[in-house]
Formats: C-alpha cells, sequence, structure tokens
C-alpha cells in the first residue's frame, strides 16, 4: 500500500495513480498526481515492489519525493494542437514535510509553502484532460 497516495486523495480530491517501469532503477515506480485550486499540479513519486504474479503494490522501497509545481499559462509549445502549460515555481520536499502537511489537514503553509487558493489558470482544465488522455490509471490498496 502506498499510504501517502491515498491521503493526497483525502485533502485535495481524485488523483491521478500509475505505474511506470524505468529500467535505470530499482524497482518500479509509484507516481500519484493531483490538481489543487486549478493552479498546482502535486506530483508524489515513490519506488515500489510489485508482487509479479498478482501485479500488487507489496511496499515501498524508499521514501517519497513530493513535488509542488504552480502553473502560469497555458502554452502551446508552438503547435495549435498541442496542449502544454509553463510553470513558474517548484517545490520539492520529503516525507518529513508531508507528515506535517496532513498533521495541518492539508494546509501548506505548515511547511512553509504559500498556495493561492482563488486564482486558477485559464484553460487548465483542458491541460489536465490533455495529460489525462492517454494514462492507464491504478488505484492505491485500502479503498
Amino acid at each position: 500500500m502506498v499510504d501517502p497516495a491515498l491521503e493526497m486523495e483525502q485533502f485535495f480530491g481524485e488523483a491521478d495513480h500509475f505505474i511506470t517501469f524505468p529500467e535505470s532503477t530499482v524497482g518500479h515506480e509509484w507516481h500519484s498526481v493531483v490538481y489543487i485550486h486549478g493552479r498546482y499540479k502535486l506530483h508524489m513519486k515513490v519506488h515500489v515492489e510489485l508482487n509479479n504474479s498478482t501485479y500488487r503494490v507489496e511496499g515501498m522501497l524508499d521514501e517519497p519525493v513530493f513535488y509542488l509545481f504552480e502553473m502560469d499559462h497555458r502554452d502551446s509549445g508552438g503547435s495549435g494542437d498541442q496542449v502544454g502549460m509553463a510553470f513558474k515555481g517548484q517545490s520539492v520536499f520529503g516525507i518529513e514535510e508531508w507528515r506535517r502537511l496532513v498533521d495541518a489537514g492539508g494546509d501548506f503553509s505548515a511547511i512553509g509553502i504559500k498556495v493561492v487558493p482563488d486564482n486558477p489558470v485559464p484553460g487548465v482544465e483542458a491541460y489536465i484532460e490533455a495529460c489525462r488522455k492517454d494514462l492507464v490509471r491504478v488505484r492505491p490498496e485500502g479503498e
């Protein structure tokens, strides 16, 4: 089970969960992504051990790392049919800060990060939809 993935949904709503299979690292990578206030993208990544016969997560192999990206404006990347996003800030934190954030009920100020709750980025819905388009989602255990 990946407890921080469940906690992300508890505080910030439905998250996208997926597993990648990088060749250059030990274990598989579990990712959870949630969009907050139409302005932030919280991405958690942790290496996990998968049971090869059931494809269930047996446990975390290391501590998760969290990335909070602040979205700035839609960016087509020079092509009108692409939906991209320009970012203007990133905060990286670990499990200790995550525990403080959880204890504070999801309040990022508990770890020194100021978020703006009422200023969504125009067009963010199209960006989120494009990110989810080809995603094969998995669900964390415990639901």
